[in-house]
């Protein structure tokens, strides 16, 4: 139905058909001005490139994955021109613009096209900034050829309107978005039907019964949360809408974020979550998701705050960190996730996305695949969560493994009276096995002492001790960007090297680690046993059951 040519060329476009791909930054009038000196900059901080024939082939593989080719053909620096024009009125930048999707238009004209010309991030995206870019040249009377224009754009509702191309995340949600747009401006109505539909599949495909996206990354819950906010507002332009059920969902997961915010407004780098600030009002309480495979417990009075990892219900940027915590105290953070660092194939990428970049507990050399069916059969999932007035427990259980007798289980409980919580791991195994038990620290992080069972650790002023009470070895392995271990991402595409600590044991015991990491400073003692934790204090003593 995409291939017939209408008589009619002209392709009107209301005001509220323009979807802006993205809103004006402290970036915007910088990379505006590059490209009008035909210097492109595809997204903010990455190298520029100069603006010829080359610049749709150009990859920078080894600094950016994939994502320098998806940005450069998003035409994301489009979108920048036409917002530095709304601002000044400047001709020059819309026609900046035209030159640069003209540009586009031509080269995807040829034969043997890079992959990333007519996938879904970058063919959706395109569709906006086009739109944006047609309204603005209607309004100002500039030329161009509008039996093209129609034609290219036809070809993008055929792209993102076959099925094979599609699947229920984050990009499904931008090509339904655009193919809404096309629907309305090309007079196709099956189009915004199917962007309509397509949206609402996805997002109870996308979300936790708490409102929690299942993209396993906190920075993506919220990309995703706007994207279907600022759709239900397009809907609402023409009296339609997402109805009263999603809407609730939404106002739900407005919240997630608010409650996972730290002290120092950034979000945790779980998953392909990187760490920029946000303006959320902090919310005090705590979480327990199954479908999620996410639980976190903080206390305000303590300024405690762990997170802990343990299953999932897609594989989209899922990082092998079942199992793992994240520690913050005093607002600092003493364990964190690696983070994104890009989505390549490089050694590095392959390093944070493992279970050897994590704060975790796993057999020496034994990996596990992420599987899309955890979201079925739960291998790998939360367990258990309880709250006393004294200390708040949460379980998770991991049994997805080649071995089918393994099956891991780690038991995290939180004080509520103390700064200290206790990390019980166990498994259930037959044979005796090498395992290891990791603390990928903080960058800033230093290891002022270590002896015996004991590790002290220090972020500025603030100072935890690691116990361990079940005989070990310690290693401490430095962090090497070359050999891509012990590393965390500070930014896009930026590493810097760590250090982590990791307890070693060679055992067939059911009980592998238990583990006390409190503040020395307000604990004098720890006791442990099999049948409860005993913390002495200057003036008190507090008990923790662990017959739980």
């Amino acid at each position: 139905m995409f291939k017939k040519v209408w008589r009619s060329y002209n392709i009107d476009i209301a005001k509220k058909d323009v979807f802006p791909l993205i809103k004006r930054t402290r970036h915007t009038e910088y990379i505006a001005a590059q490209a009008l000196n035909n210097q492109i900059i595809p997204f903010p901080n990455f190298q520029s490139v100069p603006y010829n024939q080359e610049i749709w082939t150009t990859k920078k593989q080894k600094e950016y994955g994939n994502s320098y080719q998806l940005y450069i053909h998003s035409l994301r620096v489009g979108v920048e021109l036409i917002l530095e024009y709304e601002k000044t009125f400047n001709i020059d930048y819309l026609l900046k613009a035209k030159d640069l999707i003209e540009g586009w238009i031509n080269f995807s004209q040829k034969k043997n096209n890079p992959r990333m010309l007519w996938t879904d991030h970058p063919t959706s995206n395109r569709v906006q900034v086009i739109v944006h870019f047609l309204y603005h040249a209607n309004k100002t009377n500039i030329r161009y050829n509008k039996k093209t224009y129609k034609k290219i754009l036809l070809k993008h509702a055929y792209v993102l309107s076959d099925p094979k191309n599609y699947r229920n995340y984050n990009h499904g949600i931008m090509m339904d978005r655009a193919l809404l747009v096309l629907g309305n401006i090309l007079n196709k109505k099956e189009l915004y039907k199917l962007g309509y539909y397509r949206s609402i599949d996805t997002f109870w495909h996308s979300f936790s019964s708490q409102g929690i996206h299942l993209e396993n990354s906190p920075e993506y819950h919220n990309m995703v949360v706007r994207m279907y906010n600022e759709i239900e507002s397009y809907l609402n332009q023409y009296n339609d809408s997402f109805g009263k059920n999603i809407i609730g969902y939404l106002k739900m997961a407005q919240e997630y974020p608010k409650i996972m915010m730290r002290n120092d407004k950034t979000l945790p780098s779980i998953g392909d979550s990187g760490r920029g600030k946000y303006k959320y009002t902090k919310q005090y309480k705590n979480i327990f998701d199954v479908e999620a495979g996410i639980s976190l417990l903080q206390n305000k009075e303590l300024q405690m705050y762990l997170t802990f990892i343990c299953g999932y219900s897609t594989d989209t940027h899922k990082h092998k960190g079942d199992l793992s915590i994240t520690f913050n105290y005093q607002g600092k953070d003493f364990f964190v996730d690696p983070g994104k660092y890009n989505y390549s194939k490089s050694d590095i990428r392959n390093y944070i996305v493992s279970e050897k970049a994590h704060s975790s507990f796993m057999p020496l050399n034994i990996s596990y695949n992420i599987k899309y069916n955890n979201r079925f059969d739960k291998k790998v999932s939360l367990t258990n969560y309880l709250e006393t007035s004294e200390y708040t427990l949460v379980r998770g259980e991991h049994k997805d493994f080649d071995n089918e007798k393994l099956m891991l289980k780690r038991t995290v409980i939180m004080s509520k009276e103390l700064p200290l919580f206790i990390i019980i791991d166990e498994s259930e195994n037959n044979e005796k096995l090498d395992y290891i038990q990791r603390y990928n620290l903080h960058e800033d992080v230093i290891i002022t002492n270590q002896f015996n069972n004991e590790v002290h650790l220090k972020h500025e002023d603030t100072e935890i001790t690691i116990q361990q009470f079940m005989p070990t070895i310690i290693n401490v392995t430095e962090g090497s960007v070359k050999e891509a271990t012990a590393v965390n991402a500070i930014a896009f595409g930026k590493v810097k090297e760590t250090k982590q600590i990791q307890f070693q044991r060679n055992t067939k015991e059911k009980n592998v680690f238990k583990t006390v990491i409190y503040d020395k400073s307000l604990i004098n003692e720890i006791l442990i046993d099999n049948k409860e934790v005993i913390a002495n204090t200057k003036d008190s003593k507090i008990k923790i059951n662990l017959l739980i």
